[in-house]
């Protein structure tokens, strides 16, 4: 029986599931992709604020995971400022979207695992391969972001195919980074019988 994400913890702890052994859960993880509706949802947040608002809930977040969006940032600021700016707002929806949908703030990840992840996926495209099949897959988030580079206009193909490479390369960082967090700390769950 699934166990939802509001309810107590079957575990006994006292907090929400989605706090607790949902987020503690590997396999969780990796069957549980972040759904459109958390990506929806969170754009819905964002265009209830004032721009002032929306402006300060971004900053927060980008200061917030400045390690995380250093190396996107340095790709974004070659692209055109518009560009620039829907891309950066297009990653912070996306982090949101992790963070509500797991429950959890982004767990740290490195300069080391982006450049890591950045080599992949630059390798799988000219291989043809999937880089990383042990990383859980996280197509609506990649739907979302390849269709707002595809909305973006003022690129050069080139730039594009820069732009969803280091996107794709963040997803894949952010999907580990729960992932590891995840098994670090796993709980286990008493089964009683």
């Amino acid at each position: 029986m699934r166990v939802s994400r509001n309810a107590p913890c079957p575990c006994g702890s006292g907090r929400k599931h989605k706090k607790c052994c949902l987020l503690n859960s590997a396999g969780d993880v990796e069957s549980d992709p972040v759904p459109a509706t958390a990506i929806v949802a969170v754009m819905l947040e964002f265009s209830k604020l004032s721009p002032g608002d929306f402006q300060k809930a971004i900053k927060t977040t980008v200061e917030k995971h400045r390690t995380l969006l250093d190396c996107a940032i340095q790709v974004y600021e070659t692209l055109p400022e518009a560009v620039f700016r829907s891309a950066l707002i297009s990653t912070v929806v996306s982090i949101r979207a992790f963070e509500n949908h797991y429950g959890a703030e982004v767990p740290e990840v490195g300069h080391r695992q982006i450049a890591r992840y950045l080599e992949g996926n630059g390798r799988a495209f000219f291989e043809g391969s999937d880089a990383y099949p042990d990383i859980p897959a996280q197509p609506f988030v990649l739907r979302f972001l390849a269709d707002a580079i595809k909305d973006m206009d003022s690129m050069t193909d080139f730039e594009r195919f820069s732009l969803f490479v280091m996107m794709k390369t963040f997803v894949h960082a952010l999907s580990n980074a729960y992932r590891e967090s995840s098994l670090r700390n796993r709980v286990p769950v008493a089964v009683s019988g």
